[in-house]
């Protein structure tokens, strides 16, 4: 397969992700409306579920922009997330944390990743609508966490996350990809390599998501384990930085992060580490473009 069919397979395979996502945005307002008093959140959700629909669109013109075919969009039955012994409002929480603070924080970081990259003009008018409203969408998450925190405590949703988050990483370690998917010139298209795909996944996860979960009274230390595991540990040296935080350096941990990152989804978690000048300049430039593209209207 040559890159741009490739291309145009992810391009129609993000469409049918973006399809998922209405749905999913639509059962979260509804909830959002019968359990959370004032409008605002329920609000933020259908306005999601409304750019989600957006979304699909542009992904299936590009996938035609490629010459893909993406074909009709999937009837979806979508799958209960959340454990089937937990209630609604429960239930409500772990798809709120699964869908906005992991998932589209996850989607914000590879979108500016993306953008980064210098993309074609097409691409690149796409990467920059897509990435603007996940911004807001990641933002709706960390508000309703918010919110709850100050009715009850959540350290109780610390058991699941890990599931969440390997849910939602499971393909990108799973099984090795074909050669295609690790060409740089995917990057011009609108598609980030599956290596450097699994670092910035690996790299969003612990420096934006666990902290800002951390915020909220919810235990980690679960997900870190996962972290550490040896297919993961090659990607930017995880497995030293959480081996070094499981001995209990919490002083450094602090010191790695910005109080208010992940609630504002905007990449202000600025931690000092190892990593060379050329990586810390790429997440400052990062941080930058989140802060303008959630201001940006």
């Amino acid at each position: 397969m040559n890159l741009r069919a490739y291309a145009g397979a992810v391009w129609a395979f993000r469409r049918d992700v973006e399809v998922e996502a209405v749905q999913r945005f639509e059962w979260l307002a509804e909830r959002l409306e019968r359990h959370f008093a004032g409008a605002s959140l329920a609000r933020h959700a259908w306005q999601a579920a409304d750019d989600e629909r957006r979304h699909a669109v542009l992904c299936a013109k590009l996938a035609e922009h490629f010459d893909f075919e993406p074909g009709p969009a999937p009837a979806l039955a979508l799958p209960r997330l959340s454990p089937s012994t937990w209630d609604e409002r429960d239930c409500l929480l772990y798809d709120v944390v699964a869908q906005c603070c992991i998932a589209e924080t996850e989607s914000t970081a590879t979108l500016l990743a993306l953008l980064e990259a210098s993309p074609s003009a097409p691409v690149r008018a796409v990467l920059r609508t897509l990435a603007r409203d996940e911004v807001r969408h990641a933002q709706l998450g960390w508000a309703t966490l918010a919110s709850e925190s100050l009715r009850r405590d959540l350290s109780f949703l610390s058991r699941v996350i890990p599931r969440m988050v390997s849910g939602t990483a499971r393909a990108l370690f799973e099984s090795a990809q074909a050669s295609v998917a690790d060409e740089t010139g995917l990057l011009e298209l609108g598609v980030l390599p599956h290596g450097l795909k699994q670092q910035v996944f690996l790299t969003t996860l612990d420096e934006v998501v666990l902290p800002g979960l951390q915020q909220f009274g919810i235990d980690v230390e679960p997900t870190k384990a996962w972290l550490r595991r040896p297919e993961r540990r090659r990607h930017r040296g995880f497995g030293a930085r959480a081996g070094a935080q499981k001995r209990g350096d919490s002083g450094a941990q602090s010191d790695h992060r910005r109080e208010d990152s992940a609630r504002n989804s905007s990449r202000d978690s600025e931690r000092e580490n190892d990593a060379p000048d050329a990586d810390r300049g790429r997440h400052a430039r990062r941080t930058d473009s989140a802060r303008a593209l959630a201001t940006d209207k």
